[in-house]
């Protein structure tokens, strides 16, 4: 797959986040995720969509922007920002009921 078509997948994924809705042909079986501290590296779709669960949960309808996609072979990184509003336990913390934002 080209670099731009590895770009557009994570686009979509992104688009659709929040919901779910495509996360079995959008991520990848051998999915590679390498995020902050409280989450740590994650190995594979099952990890990763376990893990995106957890935070649809403790923020539903969470919002995502885009900002910048960066690819090399089947590597893509991305910078984005979540905002919602914190209703549920995630990663040990309970639910504060405030909105956040997470770079």
């Amino acid at each position: 797959m080209s670099i731009e078509a590895n770009k557009e997948i994570v686009r979509a994924f992104y688009a659709q986040a929040a919901t779910g809705e495509r996360d079995e042909e959008l991520v990848a079986a051998g999915l590679g995720y390498h995020g902050p501290d409280m989450l740590g590296d994650l190995q594979g779709r099952d990890a990763f969509v376990q893990v995106l669960s957890g935070f649809r949960s403790a923020f539903p309808g969470f919002e995502t922007d885009v900002h910048h996609l960066v690819a090399e072979g089947d590597t893509v990184a991305v910078w984005h920002t979540h905002r919602g509003t914190h209703t549920g336990e995630f990663a040990g913390v309970p639910a504060t009921g405030m909105h956040v934002i997470i770079n």
